[in-house]
């Protein structure tokens, strides 16, 4: 079960942003969403562990996503966090 202040920081608008780099080992960029700028597959772990591939992420997307690992196995690029 999601505690009730992890749902409110989800959907209240990021605070800050940046460019964001690859990588397997977790990270401490709080991410709470990516836009993708070139298209491809985003691959992200989860903050349980389990490895997510979003396939085919057009040009232009914004996903609304809360992990510390974006994997180098991404082949999207342009990608900017926001947290």
């Amino acid at each position: 079960m999601v505690a009730t202040d992890q749902v409110l920081e989800s959907i209240s608008a990021p605070s800050q942003f940046g460019a964001l780099t690859t990588s397997d080992v977790k990270q401490s960029i709080n991410l709470r969403g990516l836009f993708v700028g070139t298209g491809g597959d985003v691959v992200v772990k989860s903050n349980d562990g389990e490895v997510v591939t979003f396939k085919n992420v057009p040009d232009g997307s914004y996903l609304p996503i809360i992990t510390d690992t974006v994997t180098t196995a991404t082949t999207a690029a342009d990608l900017v966090r926001f947290r």
